[in-house]
């Protein structure tokens, strides 16, 4: 039995008294998922969270699993995005949940070293034995239609001689749109004929803060904003290099795979657990999150000398099938389950 959920939010306008409400619907939830789970037939479970703490109701339901179905092995507990500390005046609650989390799960699985590592803000998990990683795996997508007839090029009006680079994130600010926009200032002075493509989902606010900054670089002849798209595979197939400028906050970086899967070069900062996926001159190059020059270079690179970035294509490819596939995740987690 898999679960995914989410909690709802709480808002409140009094600091202290959005804990006694967060805390009151956790009782409920443990109490709620025990009469779920106690009448179901299931004999495993994985609770499926995004970073930690999370969703209160994915780590309830890892409680209400010990306290109601009791004959049964303990569950798994997948995190995907990094721990974070707890506020000071949820501290004491916070360490209580963690150590039954911890207690009562047989392993604790993230996506990454430096996912597994952020658990460090969690002082009841610092010296757990149950901690491990598996990285996040896919599939490679087969580009099935003629990418004449569905190109971003004839989109947006890219000519076919222009090199593309491509940026696939949301419009957050740690994404870095404003550290890459300063980056490709310096690119356009050495391949001006170069475009940027950013494809990601986006607030309006977030959205008008990026075209801000693109106007007020006077970049709009060369940069284009567009939604989130679904056709991942056909895009990164006419994209000459993927670009990841995240700042902070990253636990792995699936875009990163999603190029490497598409024998495309990487160019990258080395933020949380992306350095984890995107080695150097293994597929792609991470910097330093404040490079911004160095950042540039690197793509200028790709951009310029066509055999190296094939070069390194192929390498992100293999390090692709090594690595990153959904097969090899898969065994991994299915192993795990086996032995609960």
């Amino acid at each position: 039995m898999a679960l995914n959920t989410k909690a709802p939010v709480l808002r409140s306008g009094r600091r202290l008294l959005s804990p006694i409400l967060k805390y009151a619907f956790f009782t409920y939830y443990v109490l709620a998922f025990g009469r779920m789970l106690r009448h179901s037939g299931a004999d495993r479970l994985m609770v499926i969270n995004g970073g930690h703490p999370g969703g209160d109701s994915c780590r309830a339901a890892i409680i209400a699993w010990a306290l109601f179905k009791k004959n049964k092995p303990f569950a798994v507990y997948n995190f995907h995005n990094l721990a974070v500390k707890p506020r000071w005046f949820e501290r004491w609650q916070e360490t209580l949940i963690d150590r039954l989390l911890g207690k009562f799960s047989k392993k604790l699985i993230a996506v990454s070293q430096a996912c597994a590592r952020s658990m460090e803000n969690r002082p009841a998990f610092d010296r757990s034995n149950c901690l491990i990683y598996i990285y996040n795996g896919i599939s490679a997508a087969p580009v099935k239609q003629p990418l004449s007839s569905c190109g971003i090029r004839m989109e947006l009006g890219i000519p076919e001689s222009s090199p593309v680079c491509l940026m696939l994130a949301t419009y957050e600010p740690r994404k870095g749109h404003e550290f890459l926009l300063r980056a490709f200032e310096i690119v356009l002075t050495e391949t001006p004929n170069t475009h940027l493509v950013i494809c990601g989902f986006g607030y309006p606010d977030e959205i008008a803060h990026v075209q801000s900054l693109v106007e007020r670089l006077d970049l709009f002849e060369r940069v284009h904003l567009c939604e989130f798209r679904n056709d991942t595979a056909t895009l990164l197939k006419q994209a000459n290099v993927l670009l990841v400028p995240s700042q902070e906050f990253e636990s792995f970086g699936l875009t990163s795979v999603e190029a490497m899967a598409q024998s495309v070069p990487v160019v990258a900062t080395r933020v949380g657990g992306i350095p984890e996926v995107v080695e150097n001159y293994d597929g792609g190059v991470c910097v330093a999150p404040n490079d911004i020059e160095g950042f540039a270079r690197n793509i200028i690179r790709f951009l310029q000398d066509g055999e190296y970035a094939k070069t390194q294509g192929r390498k992100g490819h293999q390090r692709y099938l090594r690595l990153f596939t959904v097969d090899r995740m898969a065994k991994q987690y299915a192993e795990i389950v086996r032995q609960v």
